[in-house]
């Protein structure tokens, strides 16, 4: 009788053990699988801070008199650094909102226009010379926060279009405050853009193949001298990671690349964020220094 209850105990005593194995094992694969603690607190934060974001309002008449807005957050810390957010091709300031909390943990103000003919700001996004427009746009929004706002140290960061558009201003005449340049998911051109989504039709519309041409990121990146981070998703099924490349290839200037396994058409803030805030946020520091 008592053989036979130890033997009992001592299949229990097994059972238990053989429990607390899977268990264990099961908690060390759960807890390296998928984000980590921190990235999905970085994320959450974000999301949480950029729905109850309440930004000012600026306005800007453009060249050709348009009445051009954008979003403006200050940050508390009385910084006189700014980032300068382009959104992307169809849409508007608030799509950029969660990358916006990066630049303010960065202890950066942020100005987030909408483009013209985009959310606020008047203008025709199919009109002659449109891109080009948006470049000089975006030069006239630097001016301002240096003369009005006393922004001494600029980070320029775009979002697909928002990036070709940066990557046009780096081959401009910018002031020095400008420290940097981020273009996440930039396109060579927009003929080559269009060309590859299959948008002959946009195409047609937009008057010029040689006017879009000229809308060139990599001819425009061979004249910069600032610092540029080029970042692109590697599984991107609406710009080829090669334009990432190509741009980097030919950017003047000191220059970095990142290409991220996994991550499609601007998903590389959501996908690896914690490794975005440490990539990203030692590029800028970098370029101020």
């Amino acid at each position: 009788m008592k053989s036979r209850t130890s033997i009992i105990l001592l299949c229990a005593i097994g059972v238990l053990i053989i429990v607390a194995v899977i268990y264990f094992f099961q908690e060390t694969e759960s807890s390296s699988a998928g984000p980590s603690t921190n990235e999905q607190i970085l994320l959450k934060e974000a999301k949480t801070w950029s729905e109850n974001l309440e930004p000012d309002t600026l306005k800007l008449i453009s060249f050709d008199e348009l009445t051009l807005k954008a979003a403006f957050v200050t940050n508390g810390s009385n910084t006189k650094n700014v980032a300068i957010l382009a959104h992307g091709f169809g849409s508007t300031k608030e799509d950029v909102r969660l990358l916006a909390k990066f630049y303010y943990d960065q202890e950066f103000n942020i100005l987030m226009p909408d483009s013209r003919g985009n959310g606020d700001s008047k203008g025709n996004v199919l009109s002659y010379d449109w891109h080009d427009h948006l470049v000089v746009d975006m030069v006239d929004w630097i001016h301002m926060m240096i003369n009005e706002y006393g922004a001494e140290n600029i980070i320029l960061h775009g979002e697909s279009m928002g990036a070709a558009v940066v990557l046009g201003a780096s081959g401009k005449n910018l002031p020095p405050e400008v420290k940097g340049i981020v273009a996440d998911s930039s396109y060579t051109s927009v003929k080559k853009q269009l060309t590859y989504l299959g948008e002959e039709k946009l195409l047609s519309k937009m008057e010029s193949g040689f006017r879009l041409e000229k809308t060139s990121a990599v001819e425009q990146v061979t004249k910069n001298t600032r610092p540029i981070f080029t970042i692109h998703g590697k599984a991107d099924n609406s710009v080829p990671t090669e334009m990432g490349q190509r741009i980097y290839d030919a950017a003047g200037g000191d220059k970095r690349i990142w290409l991220v396994p996994g991550a499609d058409h601007l998903e590389v803030f959501e996908t690896v964020t914690e490794e975005f805030y440490e990539r990203v946020g030692a590029f800028i520091n970098d370029a101020i220094d």
